[in-house]
């Protein structure tokens, strides 16, 4: 089955992490890099950039910082349920079937495990936000994440064959693949073992980037 036929999610919602210490760790995504609180719900904060999605950061407290789940948005229902057959066929450990969900995770969807490990949730219904102008140095949402990987060849496969991306550029070091209008939401590497390099927002402009880095140094 080419990419074409296969059911596609379409965007990354969100990123899940743990942090040791929450409210510094939410306090550093605010005043740095000016993301906006918009719940907290036992325990687990929900922040947001300018775009449409509800939440695009959670932070909840663990012993350890670890990324605990990547987000990934899909049409509808019925996208959901192919999206979740691409995985069995695959061969992937599904953690859970489609079910309902509460909000703010969507009103339907279902987690795996990608091939080396990594918790991946598929939703849709999420109940987003209206205001979505862009405002100097505010993020718009999250351009990509970076992966590190101990088995990047079946990495690549599972992201292609059961969520429906393609690969839209490769290096020496990486793979760029694509599951919409953007030039690459996921980055996969090549090595590093099985971790986090880093995630990446979309920032409206040039200048806020510059502001950003700026605070960050300071």
């Amino acid at each position: 089955m080419s990419n074409a036929t296969k059911a596609q999610v379409r965007a990354l919602r969100s990123v899940e992490m743990t942090m040791t210490d929450p409210a510094k760790a939410v306090k550093f995504f605010t005043d740095v890099w000016h993301l906006t609180p918009v719940a907290e719900i036992g325990g687990t904060h929900y922040l947001r950039g300018t775009g449409a999605f509800h939440h695009i950061l959670t932070i909840r407290q663990a012993a350890q910082t670890a990324l605990i789940r990547m987000v990934f948005d899909a049409a509808d229902r019925a996208t959901v349920d192919a999206l979740h057959a691409q995985v069995k066929a695959h061969g992937l450990t599904s953690i859970d079937p489609p079910r309902a969900l509460q909000q703010p995770h969507g009103d339907y969807g279902f987690g795996f495990k990608d091939p080396e490990g990594r918790n991946i949730a598929v939703v849709c219904g999420v109940v987003d936000h209206s205001d979505t102008a862009d405002r100097p140095d505010y993020p718009r949402k999250i351009s990509h994440i970076n992966l590190n990987n101990s088995d990047p060849e079946a990495t690549f496969a599972g992201f292609r064959d059961a969520l429906g991306f393609t690969l839209s550029d490769t290096t020496r070091k990486m793979r760029f693949l694509s599951c919409g209008r953007d030039h690459h939401s996921v980055v996969l590497g090549f090595g590093g073992g099985t971790t986090l390099n880093h995630i990446a927002f979309e920032m409206p402009d040039l200048d806020s980037i510059m502001r950003g880095a700026g605070r960050l140094r300071d």
